[in-house]
């Protein structure tokens, strides 16, 4: 936690140097891993950032904070399909949420949306290619 303090009171070499560590010092810990996520968010890296929060579920798979963030990103990024799954989780940990249920329809409206653009992609490909 100190070196994302760091990081966002301008020293960023010292904080991201002390996250590292303790991230050497125990690779196992969902925090290390959310923190390195905050980090790399702030340095727009948000393929590199939903990596991280993907490692760090894999330590606690049912934080809710990290699902969260987890969920934003993949909508920007567009991984609809990982979206459907994150979504699924949240409604999971927490079903009386009306909004998770919302989420959960649009993320699977997302997603077919996005399958049925890839397959008139390949039908314009086919046709000009």
């Amino acid at each position: 936690m100190k070196g994302l303090i760091l990081v966002h009171l301008g020293q960023c070499n010292e904080g991201i140097n002390l996250v590292k560590e303790g991230m050497r010092k125990d690779l196992s810990s969902h925090i290390c891993w959310h923190v390195w996520a905050l980090i790399q968010k702030s340095g727009h890296k948000y393929e590199d950032t939903l990596k991280s929060y993907i490692q760090a579920l894999k330590f606690d798979k049912d934080n809710f904070n990290i699902l969260q963030d987890t969920a934003v990103l993949q909508m920007q990024t567009h991984q609809f399909g990982g979206l459907v799954d994150t979504r699924h989780n949240l409604l999971r940990l927490r079903p009386y949420n009306r909004h998770h249920w919302v989420g959960l329809a649009v993320a699977y409206q997302l997603m077919e949306t996005s399958l049925r653009q890839n397959k008139f992609l390949n039908v314009l490909k086919d046709f000009f290619g």
